[in-house]
């Protein structure tokens, strides 16, 4: 148990390391770039781009997950290992492959981080939805 708690502190500490890395990265794009574009279409465009882009850490952020799972053994392929990991971020949790016993908690802490990851990544779209459509927003 002493192991899931250890290795499930470092790995979440890791997965909000790489989330806050592109979050910094989308906030200095709109510090660098303050123009929004003024047809709707840039504008979907824009916050297209915002959400594939979240979607890229939340991919990135599930293999690290699943290269720990490799490199303690719990599981002998990547690819099942990945399917754990991404069922497991996801909250999805089918219960088909499970840990043993040893690693089990690790499961719950990932499942953990991902929903706080999904609910930051959220708020990010919000945000950056705010930003690119502001200027159209009815103030009260």
């Amino acid at each position: 148990m002493i192991d899931d708690l250890f290795v499930g502190a470092l790995l979440i500490g890791w997965t909000a390391t790489v989330h806050g890395a592109f979050m910094v990265a989308v906030l200095a794009f709109f510090r660098r770039h303050p123009f929004r574009p003024k047809r709707s279409l840039g504008r979907a465009a824009m916050i297209t781009g915002i959400v594939l882009w979240f979607f890229l850490a939340i991919v990135a952020e599930a293999w690290c997950w699943a290269a720990v799972y490799i490199l303690l053994g719990v599981f002998q392929t990547m690819e099942e290992a990945l399917y754990f990991s991404t069922v497991s971020f996801t909250t999805l949790g089918f219960g088909d492959i499970i840990l043993d016993e040893q690693w089990r908690l690790l499961g719950a802490f990932q499942a953990a981080a991902g929903m706080m990851i999904f609910g930051w990544t959220t708020a990010m779209v919000f945000d950056a939805v705010q930003r690119v459509y502001g200027d159209q927003i009815p103030k009260p």
